[in-house]
């Protein structure tokens, strides 16, 4: 449930700022399954699942979500407060109040009756990354890759040739 947590407040704290076609890179198998295919065996679990997908309909994005092994997820050693790496690339260290978006999955998991209408209203009210929050972030956002790696990874299709957001968040 952590894992899929994680991944879907990154997408709803930085949801203004993503582009239409996005890549997550998860660690964790049957989180990334259960998100993938849209449900889990768990009620709440099942509550952020439908949350996510209600957000990215909302904005029409095109997910890939693949699975990278914990040895090469770069934001993992950062997730348990392993921050030497992440001092040495000058990444810096961004706090949340995630409350808010905790109270209203938690909200429309214990209400059999909640809508997604509801839920998704106080998903696209919840804008923790300000845009001053981003400046601070942009040297996170463009300068994450491991060292001796500085191939860009686009969000978008091939054949748009955009450059995309590449690098890590971590929640």
């Amino acid at each position: 449930m952590m894992e899929i947590l994680a991944a879907v407040i990154a997408a709803t704290a930085m949801q203004s700022h993503l582009p239409q076609f996005l890549t997550m890179l998860m660690d964790n198998t049957a989180g990334r399954a259960a998100l993938e295919k849209g449900y889990g065996k768990d009620p709440q679990v099942n509550a952020i699942i439908t949350a996510y997908w209600s957000l990215a309909a909302h904005h029409q994005w095109h997910p890939a979500i693949h699975y990278v092994k914990s040895a090469l997820n770069i934001s993992d050693p950062s997730s348990r407060h392993e921050v030497a790496f992440a001092r040495q690339q000058g990444w810096h260290e961004v706090s949340m109040d995630t409350e808010p978006f905790l109270l209203a999955i938690k909200k429309f998991a214990s209400d059999p009756s909640a809508e997604v209408s509801s839920l998704l209203a106080d998903m696209l009210a919840w804008r923790s990354c300000t845009p001053s929050g981003l400046v601070r972030m942009r040297g996170v956002v463009e300068d994450a890759h491991p060292a001796g790696q500085t191939g860009v990874t686009s969000n978008q299709p091939a054949d748009e040739g955009q450059k995309g957001l590449r690098g890590s968040f971590d929640a």
